[in-house]
């Protein structure tokens, strides 16, 4: 009697929960050496360890970036952690753009990047990310 043959059908393969937890990881900490290279920081450890409580907020700095670097061309641009702890506790990443720009340009260079940019941005960031000038 002839054997049977069977014909195994490939099954494509699904990432499993620890896989897309790895790559989650491997493409944050792709996003936090991106910002290490666009901006000074200070208090890395601590700038760094918010990023990855709140991995979305790697990504809308590096969009961040490409803006004001467009509207402030010669600035720089520096990242640092800050905690209120007064009010609600809430985590944040305060981007300072350093500038020897007078207050009045420096001003309507920041209103053009809100216009442009930043009041279309989802208000759950704004609470997580402030955009602030800094005068040289």
């Amino acid at each position: 009697m002839p054997r049977k043959k069977y014909c195994w059908k490939e099954v494509p393969r699904t990432k499993s929960s620890k896989e897309n937890t790895v790559s989650a990881i491997a493409s944050l900490e792709k996003d936090l050496l991106a910002l290490v290279a666009l901006y000074l920081l200070k208090e890395a450890d601590k700038v760094a360890a918010t990023l990855r409580k709140h991995p979305k907020l790697a990504q809308y700095l590096n969009v961040i970036i490409t803006k004001l670097s467009s509207i402030f061309e010669s600035s720089r641009l520096v990242l640092e952690p800050y905690t209120d702890y007064e009010s609600d506790q809430t985590e944040r990443v305060i981007v300072s753009v350093c500038t020897d720009l007078s207050c009045e340009e420096a001003d309507r260079r920041l209103d053009k990047f809100d216009d442009e940019y930043w009041l279309g941005v989802d208000p759950e960031i704004h609470k997580r990310i402030n955009v602030v000038l800094e005068f040289l």
